[in-house]
């Protein structure tokens, strides 16, 4: 979900506005074009994906019965509208950028997930929020401590490896509390 194109929301003047880009890479506000009920005060930006809203439904009503698992990094509501500048971030070369109007198409843009959105549209769509929470949690739920116990002992280059590498995915600080986890399940026909 943080792949979707998101749309830059400002409040001004009491008015949801959206910040558009010219083919010279400027930004400029505009109007809203479609009725969107944001918690934004005034001066204070967001990175809506609307997107984000329309794949979830359409997952909610692809699915008979089953379940939809998505892992990765966001909010819920309280978080995510707590920073007055949006979530939009870039990437170049594992460092993060500011800008995203530089090297244009050589850098990674990203926006953190609005779950809050994913788990409201789901319901619409028939999904139901079986688990929300960390990827820490998440992956402690499924057995991964007994992962690490059975490698600790091992002195093998790939051993070691591994344990690293789980231990990057549940430490707390890093991809351990910053992942989310969402768990949704489909009940039947919709």
């Amino acid at each position: 979900f943080d792949a979707l194109p998101v749309r830059k929301i400002v409040r001004r003047d009491g008015k949801l506005r959206e910040i558009y880009v010219t083919a010279e890479f400027l930004e400029v506000e505009g109007e809203l074009q479609e009725s969107l009920d944001l918690p934004l005060v005034e001066g204070q930006l967001a990175d809506i994906s609307t997107d984000a809203r329309r794949w979830i439904a359409r997952i909610g009503r692809s699915l008979n019965r089953g379940y939809h698992l998505a892992i990765d990094y966001g909010y819920e509501d309280r978080e995510f509208y707590a920073r007055p500048r949006g979530t939009l971030m870039c990437y170049w070369r594992h460092q993060a950028v500011d800008d995203p109007y530089v090297r244009i198409g050589e850098q990674d843009i990203t926006a953190h997930v609005n779950f809050s959105d994913l788990m409201r549209e789901g319901a619409m769509a028939g999904l139901v929020t079986e688990e929300f929470g960390t990827q820490m949690n998440f992956l402690i739920q499924l057995g991964i401590l007994a992962e690490l116990e059975s490698l600790a002992p091992a002195r093998s280059v790939e051993a070691i490896q591994r344990l690293a590498a789980i231990k990057k995915l549940i430490l707390p600080g890093g991809m351990g509390e910053r992942f989310k986890v969402l768990v949704q399940r489909r009940v039947g026909e919709f």
